[in-house]
């Protein structure tokens, strides 16, 4: 996600955010913004993937026959809802650079601001209003939707595969410099240092909590500015990591994968690339990386606690369907990460059955999960703890 990262780097879109910050109520329903892939421009690649032609015609063709337009735009249509992806951000466009043109956007960068605000209400709706005025005077595509908060997703009915403060799930297993083996879940599945750390369905005891940045994640009010860019820096991990007892073996392995023998920072993988997870609640499956996010505010789901968090990434089913089918039907069949799968692994498989460790499931906002990088929990566990972690 380098691209992105640069992008939210530039003057433009931390003017941008800035800029929020004159519209009073903005701090109120404005939770999470997150860069994506822009989906004009990824149906421009993927119709050149799957034709062979190069960008479909902008106009009718004065000089072609019906048949070659009817050829170009029947192609287009009958498209499946097969995933793209990963996708060149530098592969050039004459449609996408006509697209720009004509709505006063910079062609350089294939992306969408997205602008995630609570579901309107009629006392809202004119906040609502102004925040998408503002997105539009913008020199990059900027859409506002309307989305409930995103929520910490360790509480649950039920049983997860772990249980410390509250339930959740068991990333993996990563080793330090001394050969000590560590369980990796999140700081609020596992909250208190010294607290025991339970296996689902009467496994018996895993260890014990030994690290957790919970404590230092400061809770806000909903109303409180969720921008790095204004207020100060935000978090960027939610993690805990157990001390593993004697009594257990720890696997190389995620359960319904494979051997994870690597772990990928995140300029690796982009927008559109395919990782799996296996979650206590939601099971195995495979999941596509969606937008960088810039900023996310988090709902503690067993209370009214709020936190803010930055350089994230969200992802969402795999779509895999003709494009005749009902989208209401795509979803109903479409995985979705749940509430109780908080810990879980985002994995890479970059060769048969080895898998790369790319990110942490923290959250979920209706059918999407937010994820940290797993670089940042390396590197939380090297700065804060002294540990050098790796791969068994």
């Amino acid at each position: 996600m380098r691209a992105q990262m640069e992008f939210a780097a530039t003057e433009a879109f931390r003017t941008f955010l800035t800029g929020l910050t004159r519209f009073e109520k903005a701090p109120s329903v404005i939770h999470a913004i997150f860069i994506d892939i822009h989906p004009v421009w990824k149906i421009i690649m993927d119709y050149r993937r799957m034709t062979g032609f190069g960008d479909f015609l902008p106009v009718f063709p004065n000089t072609a026959s019906w048949m070659t337009y009817a050829a170009h735009y029947a192609a287009l249509c009958q498209m499946s809802k097969q995933p793209g992806g990963p996708y060149d951000l530098e592969e050039p466009s004459v449609v996408w650079k006509e697209v720009c043109h004509a709505h006063k956007k910079d062609a350089r960068q294939p992306f969408i601001v997205k602008v995630y605000v609570l579901p309107s209400t009629s006392e809202t709706l004119e906040s609502r209003r102004q925040i998408e005025g503002y997105a539009r005077e913008q020199n990059f595509f900027t859409s506002v939707i309307d989305s409930p908060m995103a929520v910490l997703a360790a509480q649950v009915e039920g049983g997860a595969d772990i249980s410390a403060t509250g339930p959740g799930t068991l990333g993996g297993f990563l080793k330090d410099q001394h050969g000590d083996l560590w369980g990796v879940t999140c700081g609020h599945v596992a909250q208190t240092p010294g607290s025991p750390a339970a296996l689902a369905g009467g496994q018996g005891n895993l260890g014990c909590v030994a690290h957790s940045n919970f404590s230092k994640l400061s809770p806000q009010s909903q109303s409180a500015v969720c921008n790095q860019y204004v207020v100060k820096s935000q978090d960027s991990v939610d993690a805990a990591l157990i001390d593993v007892s004697k009594s257990h073996r720890a696997m190389d392995s995620v359960l319904g994968l494979g051997r994870v023998d690597t772990i990928f920072d995140r300029t690796r993988l982009n927008s559109g690339s395919i990782v799996s997870m296996t979650g206590a609640m939601s099971g195995t499956n495979d999941f596509q990386i969606g937008g960088y996010g810039v900023t996310a505010k988090v709902q503690l789901s067993s209370g009214t606690a709020y936190y803010c968090f930055s350089d994230v990434f969200d992802f969402s089913a795999v779509v895999n369907a003709p494009g005749w089918v009902p989208r209401r039907l795509v979803q109903a069949a479409s995985p979705w990460p749940l509430q109780g799968d908080s810990g879980s692994w985002l994995c890479f498989n970059h060769s048969p059955n080895l898998y790369a460790y790319f990110g942490s499931m923290i959250a979920v906002r209706g059918g999407v999960g937010v994820a940290i990088f797993a670089d940042s929990l390396i590197q939380w566990a090297k700065t804060d703890h002294g540990l050098q972690l790796s791969p068994l």
